[in-house]
């Protein structure tokens, strides 16, 4: 945490020290994803350790399969807490009793063995099973427990249930992740872009920022994030996301870690903050918390989009984008999608999107098309009913169906 901010760092031990409290989560339910987020602030702080390591050690502790992935969205908060304090490679080494660190690694290896697949790890960049932040998630957990595991004596002669090794997975989930961040960083950065979900793709590319072992890739995640955060503070006014959104479900459009990273608005810190020392550049900083020095601009990006429905692995096409445009002044944003029409396969980048205008002088000051179902399609890719509304006014909504 060297080199951060004074009052970032101020900010960070303010929150560590509001949310320390109350240990009798720890009896709410073992495995629990609350329970492990508040394992990692307590053992950070060395607050509470017998406590969570009586909890984390625990029979049937570990992390639990999901259906389709393996590592799904909550994998990323046992995969933090194993690469923040085992006893071989953490950051904080040995802050987890010997039992809770052999339940980890017992049940990261029953997952991944079953779920993680050297074919997918295989494939390019542009590569995708299911939606965006479920994707990330799982391959980004993949990634990290092949390289957690593959040192490790009574695991590196295993194999998957593929037959490949650890160290194979590992080699090549690395060459896909170094891949991806290029490419999506020429070509577009998210394919769930604005999303209530994004908070979910942010948590994984964190997890590779701070605990890949190689240099190389920690400093591309790095630098990813960065760009992630300056595309972010360009579309918002105060801690409200303008412009077009994807895969929009709730009436906050204030973005992941952003407020308080950037000290704007009543930004609330979670564990992951603690615990890594990313912060945004410059920039970032200027760009997010000077709205009227920026003036008034438009913007155009890519946003990548699906050539091939992802039921099994589809693939995006960069070269078939979504395009974001948007327009920016200090007392407003607006902004607008622009689709690729003659493009019969769509996914839910065209769906639940939020297009319109936000003003500075509320939170809820917006008029937009708010697109729950925009994009139904029949399996001949024509559309179907929308239920998109219009939103408007001051923390109240009105709506009427557009067809």
């Amino acid at each position: 945490m060297k080199g951060l901010p004074a009052d970032y760092l101020d900010r960070l031990r303010h929150a560590m020290q509001d949310q320390s409290g109350d240990v009798s989560i720890l009896k709410s339910a073992q495995g629990h994803v609350p329970t492990v987020r508040f394992g990692i602030v307590a053992l950070a702080l060395g607050q509470h350790v017998d406590e969570v390591n009586a909890c984390f050690g625990a029979d049937g502790f570990g992390w639990k399969p999901g259906k389709e992935f393996g590592f799904t969205l909550f994998s990323a908060s046992y995969v933090r807490l194993y690469a923040l304090f085992n006893d071989r490679t953490g950051s904080m080494k040995g802050r987890l009793s010997p039992k809770a660190q052999e339940n980890l690694e017992t049940s990261f290896w029953q997952c991944a063995k079953v779920y993680s697949k050297l074919a997918e790890a295989k494939n390019d960049a542009w590569a995708q099973r299911g939606s965006e932040n479920h994707w990330v998630t799982s391959m980004a957990s993949n990634f990290l427990v092949a390289q957690f595991l593959k040192d490790i004596p009574a695991y590196a002669a295993l194999n998957y249930d593929d037959g490949s090794t650890l160290k194979e997975q590992y080699e090549a989930l690395l060459d896909y992740w170094s891949k991806w961040l290029d490419q999506r960083a020429r070509k577009g950065l998210f394919e769930e872009d604005g999303s209530s979900y994004d908070n979910y793709t942010l948590e994984a590319l964190f997890n590779l920022r701070d605990f890949a072992e190689d240099p190389i890739l920690r400093r591309k995640a790095d630098q990813f994030l960065d760009l992630a955060f300056v595309n972010t503070a360009e579309e918002c006014l105060g801690t409200v996301r303008g412009g077009p959104k994807h895969r929009t479900k709730d009436d906050d459009f204030s973005p992941a870690f952003y407020p308080f990273l950037f000290g704007v608005g009543d930004g609330r810190c979670n564990y992951l903050l603690f615990t890594s020392g990313f912060y945004p550049s410059p920039i970032s900083v200027s760009l997010a918390r000077d709205a009227s020095g920026r003036g008034a601009y438009s913007w155009s990006k890519r946003c990548p989009h699906f050539k091939a429905l992802p039921k099994e692995t589809g693939s995006l096409d960069p070269d078939v984008s979504i395009i974001r445009n948007g327009f920016a002044t200090p007392s407003f944003h607006l902004g607008s999608h622009g689709f690729d029409t003659t493009a019969k396969v769509v996914w839910q980048a065209r769906q639940q999107l939020w297009q319109g205008v936000v003003f500075t002088n509320h939170p809820m000051a917006r008029i937009g098309m708010d697109g729950k179902s925009v994009a139904r399609l029949n399996k001949g890719g024509e559309p179907g009913p929308s239920d998109s509304s219009i939103m408007t006014g001051l923390g109240a909504r009105g709506s009427f169906g557009m067809w």
